[in-house]
């Protein structure tokens, strides 16, 4: 279930080894958003003594801060799936985006009007550890309570979404997403995503890359390789005991060394896949170079069935001499027989 906060706790203890670049840990586009949306609401949040704004006076504004991992396509679904327990979100973007650009922020900037009326919302939805900072300084600023999740990738997690959810608008879960969410379980009973022994090779930024390592373990797959863009706290409870934090070098020889059978991530991953000659999934904020990419909705139990479906048919999609090819490649340039 989501954590509720006040204060914030500690992350539990976990075996966890972080294999660091020659450089150091590079900055990441998930620790550049997530810090303007901190500056927005020091800048445009006001104190709740200030304003005059009480906790509930809305009863139905839920205050969402979302993490950059999430497609434009995400996040309309997201407001729709909010709505659809007839509440009403309020999402706190980078008002640096312009509405015609292609991030995810350009579902549209909230006006200033409206961040100073966040005081009186219900709740506030927080999407991704990287935005603990800017949801703790929303809390002492609103005294909103909180309702933190990770992510919004696969079963279990739009499972903790939907009890937030519940929770928060005193409703069950409406009827269309119980419904979608029968047709993800039939899917993952009769597609046989294990039946191959898929290796992936994870590529992102810590946010996504949590989710989705949790995803493709959740669907049946193996999880070859796993490397960060950068440092973030997400990285501390990842679903695997060791994660590269490094360059795109990192990418490529880590994954070549442990033979994964495809590559899911960013825009990263393009190049490196090329290289190594294996199929690619994006799975980031800025797929606009695939049409439609940006529009493409990857969370919650209707994104989750998509995406078994992309990541079971990518294999066959690849060409068959090309795969060939791709094995040779891998074992003259790693030495293997």
């Amino acid at each position: 279930m989501a954590e509720i906060t006040g204060p914030p706790q500690a992350s539990p203890a976990v075996s966890f080894k972080a294999v660091h670049a020659a450089g150091g840990s590079p900055a990441t586009r998930e620790a550049d958003y997530a810090a303007k949306v901190t500056a927005i609401i020091d800048q445009d949040v006001p104190l709740a003594t200030d304003a005059g704004t009480r906790p509930g006076v809305r009863l139905r504004q839920v205050n969402v801060l979302a993490s950059s991992m999430f497609t434009l396509g995400d996040l309309e679904h997201l407001r729709d799936v909010i709505e659809w327990f007839g509440l009403r979100p309020v999402f706190v973007t980078d008002a640096s985006e312009s509405p015609g650009s292609r991030s995810p922020a350009s579902l549209g900037s909230t006006s200033a009007h409206e961040l100073a009326t966040l005081g009186n919302g219900v709740a506030t939805l927080v999407l991704g550890p990287s935005l603990t900072p800017a949801a703790d300084l929303l809390a002492s600023r609103t005294g909103v309570p909180s309702y933190r999740l990770d992510h919004l990738y696969g079963l279990a997690a739009t499972d903790d979404l939907m009890g937030t959810l519940q929770r928060i608008s005193g409703t069950r879960t409406p009827h269309r997403l119980q419904r979608q969410r029968v047709q993800l379980q039939a899917a993952l009973r009769d597609i046989d995503f294990r039946g191959g022994q898929v290796r992936v090779g994870v590529t992102a930024d810590p946010d996504q890359l949590k989710g989705l390592c949790q995803l493709i373990l959740e669907i049946g797959g193996d999880i070859a390789v796993a490397v960060a863009s950068g440092d973030g706290p997400a990285l501390a409870t990842l679903p695997r005991d060791d994660v590269a934090v490094g360059s795109l070098e990192d990418v490529e020889d880590l994954t070549g060394q442990n033979i994964a059978a495809m590559l899911v991530g960013n825009l990263d991953a393009l190049d490196i896949a090329e290289r190594l000659g294996v199929p690619v999934l994006r799975c980031d904020s800025s797929s606009y170079a695939i049409a439609g990419g940006a529009r493409k909705t990857t969370i919650c139990y209707a994104g989750a069935r998509q995406m078994l479906v992309d990541l079971t048919n990518l294999p066959l999609a690849h060409h068959h001499p090309r795969e060939g090819a791709t094995t040779r490649a891998n074992k003259d340039r790693y030495g293997l027989s």
